[in-house]
């Protein structure tokens, strides 16, 4: 199999009409009633999903997870707890295959995938697509090797900061950065980047729908 890689995203809200409605406006996507968002092309994108009772129960905001697809969601586990990581939900099954969700040493939660793989990669640049992940954390070199030894990705430095994983072949496979609190909302996590036409306009619309603009 490849180099472990993002395959999917999907978002736990406590309220999924309204995540709805917001999303379908900023991205121009359609949602269908099981949640299940495609672009105007009709290109499966994303999911929305109402909030878990067990993390409803954590006290978690709304948030978007990311998923990688690996050969062995038992390998990842196992992994995880050896290096420094949290497994939230150990082993569960999703609908398409089997998954664990699994925190970084700072907190960063991402969703370890072993099944088929499933549509959505960030292979087109028509608006609403997913353009791409990104590491946002209050330290990068702290998760680094976290990542290293999880996947195998390798890290590219420009200058004194990480700036990406890549694989052994030079594929880039997300962003890394450290970021000021501020400009993450206070917490560690995994970004989805979405692609737009306009990004000021659309910063314009998230800030009108009573949504936030951290950078």
């Amino acid at each position: 199999m490849a180099s472990p890689a993002f395959v999917w995203c999907d978002l736990s809200a406590y309220d999924t009409g309204q995540a709805a409605r917001f999303y379908s406006d900023l991205l121009g996507w359609s949602l269908s009633g099981e949640g299940d968002a495609t672009t105007a092309t009709g290109d499966p994108v994303a999911s929305i999903y109402e909030m878990p009772e067990t993390f409803r129960d954590m006290g978690l905001p709304s948030f978007w997870m990311s998923y990688v697809a690996v050969p062995s969601v038992e390998d990842c586990v196992a992994k995880a707890r050896t290096t420094g990581g949290k497994v939230e939900v150990e082993e569960s099954y999703g609908p398409d295959g089997r998954i664990a969700l699994i925190r970084d040493p700072l907190g960063a939660g991402f969703t370890s995938y072993e099944g088929p793989m499933r549509a959505g990669a960030s292979d087109h640049a028509e608006a609403g697509t997913r353009a791409g992940h990104a590491l946002l954390v209050s330290n990068a070199d702290a998760v680094a090797p976290f990542y290293t030894e999880m996947f195998g990705w390798l890290t590219v430095r420009q200058g004194d900061h990480l700036v990406a994983f890549v694989d052994d072949s030079g594929r880039q496979h997300a962003e890394l950065h450290t970021v000021p609190s501020h400009d993450r909302g206070g917490f560690e996590y995994w970004a989805i980047a979405f692609t737009v036409n306009d990004l000021d306009a659309a910063a314009d619309h998230v800030r009108a729908n009573r949504g936030s603009v951290f950078g």
